[in-house]
């Protein structure tokens, strides 16, 4: 292993390590994964704990997207982790089973469970995203007005200059089952993701826009 790549000391053995050197205490592994993640006295961080279920391993690769550099890398060799990084757009932060043959993926569309009481029609769920959206701590954020047209609300948000991006929820046929998409990039997705989380959604299914009626090509979060 080259020098540059060399895994901090105090990270747990196993696949997923940080790289000695290079954090820059952005905070985003310690918050997207707080049981995996800790700081030593210089406030590097390090993999305290290696992921030991599907939630956590999402949670690992959430805060290798969310990062601020590539510190976080994998030495592992299991093929789907690997693909995972792939799709991610940093296949070269695998040690040993990079893949080369998967391009880069950016899932927009998730379908969901979510029932309520009263039951919320596509206007009641786009009012509340809105509404949340509006409320993170992003200074430039702002968002159109809901729009309502047959069993479908719309609205596009901003948080850079004027750059909007649509966003849609559609009610499916399946009962309590919806359909959220939007024309964002994959922070745009981690953003519906927490909070479809917060809402307290059920069987969430990610896709890419060309994938969604493909079997088995869904995950359960964007990344």
């Amino acid at each position: 292993m080259a020098d540059e790549v060399r895994p901090h000391p105090q990270n747990a053995y196993g696949p997923f390590y940080v790289t000695d050197g290079c954090c820059t205490a952005c905070g985003v592994p310690a918050s997207s994964a707080p049981e995996l993640f800790a700081w030593d006295s210089d406030s590097h961080c390090f993999v305290k704990r290696q992921p030991s279920t599907q939630t956590e391993v999402d949670q690992m690769l959430n805060a290798v997207h969310g990062a601020e550099l590539d510190c976080i890398r994998y030495r592992g060799l299991d093929p789907d982790i690997a693909a995972r990084f792939a799709e991610l757009g940093v296949p070269e932060l695998c040690d040993l089973a990079a893949r080369t043959d998967i391009h880069p993926v950016v899932r927009s569309q998730v379908t969901f469970v979510f029932g309520g009481h009263p039951a919320p029609g596509p206007g009641d769920l786009a009012r509340a995203l809105r509404e949340h959206l509006l409320a993170l701590d992003v200074s430039q954020s702002r968002a159109t007005p809901v729009t309502l047209n047959h069993g479908r609300a719309s609205f596009s948000y901003a948080w850079f200059e004027e750059q909007f991006h649509p966003i849609a929820i559609i009610q499916c046929p399946k009962p309590a089952t919806w359909l959220l998409k939007h024309e964002g990039n994959r922070g745009l997705s981690g953003l519906l993701q927490e909070w479809l989380t917060g809402l307290g959604a059920a069987q969430l299914q990610w896709f890419a826009d060309a994938d969604q009626n493909r079997s088995g090509s869904w995950r359960a979060t964007p990344w």
